[in-house]
């Protein structure tokens, strides 16, 4: 009897933080759904209509969300100047990503009460990206590659099914053979959209597993997020992320160097990054026997052109990007168009610039004054809880890398990595508005 009295179902008997850590815990059953690119403003919003019905305080919104905010109502604004209809899919699904991740911060700001609550976010975030971890392994060693249709594809039209993108949502794959400086691998993608969508979602939650394995007191809680954090660094070499593997070095070293307690492990850390390049161009030279120098030059140049289709690619879609928003300069076009005989559209492969494609000027300045805001209340404070200032710094780590990241890939492409950013910002901003005990 008394069992069945503490029974909660999840949703209806608990409270908003749980909710969100909870539907977190769900991506896999979304994604085998087929509906974890759109699911996500929609639990949440039911989550934070819930979240105001039990408050008893009126909503708390920083300064950063308010920003937020106003970039949402820029965005909306913006699909007032959509020119093909067909885009306007493509413009849903960008604007749920933005819509759920403000909604997402909301709701943490306003229910978590204390750091018990935002541990068990952090811990539900770490956890669902060791199961898309493990999927990952999985594919990498051909141990399981499934190809089968989702939920939501059975019932999508055919022309939605033969874009790109919608190809992605009616079939499940967790990555595919691409080739790479001459090397055929199979490039994993695990529960995301795009390979470099895992790779920005692995950049940006890695700080957090680190987190937690400083965090876990018990041997066998630090084994299994040592594991998790040491294959989620195969999984990110397996995604050949450049950008987002570049971003999470320079967090990492702006954290040691600012943060880290021991001056030994920064010299550590140094010593060791340095004696892996200094090994691969070592081991480079041998077999290409070219002097050093020249070797050096060879070896940077094999992996920026790794796939030279990617490079030039980028660099037209830049020059049309910038050309289109010329012709559109305050509000932009509202979303990603064509360009004639090219594979990708004008307004992709980079955050800022499919900003100020998509929502012009006037979106770009809000968005780069919200991440300013964002930057200045994430600033570590001195807290009484060791674990709570952790955090505080670290996701300073996370913030920089997702900074970074954003020049040369759009983080909102996939709605559950600009999801999972947000979760850790609204963290954050949370506990700086409770007591320091």
């Amino acid at each position: 009897m008394n069992a069945t009295t503490n029974l909660k179902l999840p949703l209806l008997d608990t409270r908003p933080v749980q909710d969100v850590a909870f539907l977190v815990l769900l991506l896999p059953v979304f994604w085998f759904l087929g509906i974890e690119q759109f699911v996500w403003p929609i639990a949440m919003l039911i989550v934070l209509v819930k979240a105001i019905l039990l408050g008893q305080e009126r909503l708390k919104m920083p300064r950063s969300l308010q920003w937020f905010g106003a970039f949402v109502i820029v965005h909306a604004i913006s699909g007032l100047f959509i020119v093909e209809s067909f885009r306007w899919l493509t413009f849903a699904r960008n604007f749920g990503s933005y819509v759920a991740a403000f909604l997402v911060a909301l709701i943490l700001v306003n229910s978590v009460k204390s750091w018990d609550d935002a541990l068990l976010v952090i811990r539900s975030l770490g956890l669902v990206m060791g199961i898309c971890i493990f999927v990952g392994i999985l594919g990498i060693m051909g141990l399981w590659r499934p190809n089968l249709s989702s939920v939501v594809g059975t019932f999508l039209p055919q022309w939605i099914k033969e874009t790109y993108y919608g190809n992605r949502i009616a079939f499940r794959i967790i990555g595919q053979y691409d080739w790479f400086a001459g090397w055929r691998y199979f490039r994993v993608i695990s529960l995301f959209a795009f390979a470099t969508m895992f790779a920005s979602a692995l950049a940006i939650t890695l700080p957090i597993v680190i987190f937690l394995y400083s965090a876990t007191r018990r041997i066998s809680g630090k084994l299994f997020w040592l594991i998790v954090l040491f294959s989620g660094g195969v999984c990110l070499l397996f995604t050949t992320g450049r950008v987002a593997a570049f971003s999470f070095a320079i967090g990492g070293i702006f954290y040691f160097w600012y943060y880290a307690r021991s001056r030994k492990l920064v010299r550590l850390t140094a010593t060791v990054a340095l004696g892996c390049v200094a090994t691969l161009i070592f081991v480079n030279t041998i077999f290409s026997r070219e002097p050093v120098p020249a070797n050096l030059v060879s070896f940077s140049n094999d992996f920026y052109y790794a796939r030279r289709a990617s490079v030039s690619d980028r660099g037209y879609v830049y020059q049309k990007t910038i050309e289109g928003w010329l012709e559109r300069p305050i509000l932009g076009w509202g979303t990603e168009r064509d360009i004639p005989d090219h594979p990708f559209p004008a307004g992709s492969h980079s955050h800022y610039l499919g900003i100020l494609y998509k929502q012009g000027a006037v979106g770009l300045i809000i968005y780069v004054t919200m991440m300013i805001k964002i930057w200045q209340e994430l600033r570590p404070v001195p807290r009484q809880n060791k674990h709570e200032q952790l955090f505080l710094v670290i996701s300073r780590w996370v913030l920089l890398t997702a900074i970074f990241n954003g020049f040369t890939d759009v983080l909102d492409l996939d709605a559950t990595v600009y999801l999972f950013l947000w979760i850790i910002v609204g963290l954050v901003l949370a506990l700086k508005t409770l007591p320091n005990e």
